[in-house]
């Protein structure tokens, strides 16, 4: 039987000095001796600002940069994503030196908006074909006698705008469904925190296994309109194929993204083995093939098909560092499922002090959203 092809996308951002092209190097390293053939996708505005494609006096301005900046981006992923199908490999890995959003930290929400138009395009589609993203924290926030441009010409941030752009980077991809973020705290060494990338890329790889370590809380939510105010937000409906009573699921998951009107579906398989781990994998698919696999289960397509399908508003936020989710249910009241994703099982929930925890359900079958179709009283 021929193995099929797997092709994984992974996106690597980050404030200015932060260790992305050591990152590169590594995981180009490790995955190669693993039998994974790696396509790096070179850093755009690296490729472009020196040849004197750059905002200026005399040059270009904002939106005329970021349009032709943007629009080579997205050609340079449609070519990369043509030749990793062309490829004999089996095992993929595209790794990305910054992804569509990250211009997004360099334009006010009125420019993005403007370009997104000019292009004909929806940065949201493109930003969740990536199946991670990895946000390496510069060396200017936490390692300040470690922050250096040397490596890369086109940069030429001093530490605190560093900082600034950092903050802003991160903001831009708040709302994508695996962020990791990769800071310098409780880190000994340079070495370690490129451990903690690899821990990242090794989840979504499904290599040596894909562990998802999570912790979930039942919260009251104190100031809902400055919840909405620090957050990303999307409508999930979550249609389960599969469950049994060993803790395996297989689902589809519907994502609305803000105010965007056209879904991405998920195919999600999750295999809970103890409190806050679990193996995981998941892959973007078609609405026909979505329709496909809900007919092969008999299950009708139409979302008023509740008994094994839940609806629920999700909210995303960064906290102290740490990257965090809150699920809002229409039979929640006031009191939400609030979930942090970790990269290391030793790291300590910074929990954020604008909630009021009220139970850490993490080893709670009740909880699970399979379960909570069914008895909708649990919150």
């Amino acid at each position: 039987m021929n193995e099929e092809k797997k092709i994984v996308r992974i996106v690597l951002t980050g404030g200015p000095g932060g260790g992305k092209t050591s990152a590169i190097s590594r995981i180009t390293s490790e995955l190669s001796e693993r039998g994974w053939y790696t396509l790096v996708v070179p850093e755009t505005a690296t490729e472009i600002i020196p040849s004197g494609i750059k905002v200026g006096e005399n040059a270009l301005n904002v939106i005329e940069f970021q349009t032709l900046l943007m629009k080579k981006q997205i050609s340079k992923e449609k070519l990369y994503g043509e030749a990793a199908n062309m490829l004999k490999a089996k095992k993929i890995v595209i790794i990305f030196d910054r992804g569509i959003m990250d211009s997004k930290a360099y334009m006010s929400e009125e420019d993005f908006s403007k370009v997104e138009n000019i292009l004909g395009v929806d940065f949201s589609k493109i930003a969740a074909s990536y199946d991670e993203v990895i946000h390496i924290v510069t060396a200017a926030k936490g390692a300040e006698e470690y922050y250096t441009l040397e490596n890369n010409s086109a940069r030429s941030e001093s530490a605190e705008l560093a900082r600034e752009i950092d903050e802003r980077t991160l903001n831009s991809w708040i709302g994508h469904e695996r962020l990791f973020i990769i800071g310098n705290e409780n880190v000994n060494s340079f070495e370690e925190k490129m451990d903690r990338v690899m821990k990242a890329v090794y989840s979504v790889i499904g290599e040596p296994i894909p562990i998802d370590i999570q912790y979930k809380y039942i919260v009251q939510i104190k100031d809902f309109e400055y919840l909405e105010s620090i957050s990303s937000y999307s409508k999930i409906t979550q249609t389960y194929l599969e469950s049994n009573a060993w803790g395996k699921e297989i689902k589809i998951k519907k994502v609305l993204t803000g105010t965007d009107n056209q879904p991405c579906y998920h195919l999600v398989t999750k295999q809970f083995m103890s409190k806050g781990k679990n193996l995981r994998s998941s892959k973007i698919i078609t609405e026909e093939e979505a329709r496909e696999l809900l007919a092969r289960y008999d299950i009708t397509f139409d979302e008023k098909f509740l008994s094994r399908s839940l609806t629920k508003e999700r909210y995303f936020f960064v906290y102290e560092g740490q990257y965090f989710n809150i699920d809002i249910y229409p039979f929640g009241n006031d009191k939400g499922v609030l979930e942090v994703h970790l990269t290391d099982e030793l790291d300590e929930v910074k929990l954020p002090d604008f909630l009021e925890i009220v139970k850490d359900v993490t080893a709670d079958e009740n909880y699970r959203n399979i379960n909570l179709t069914i008895n909708k009283n649990m919150l």
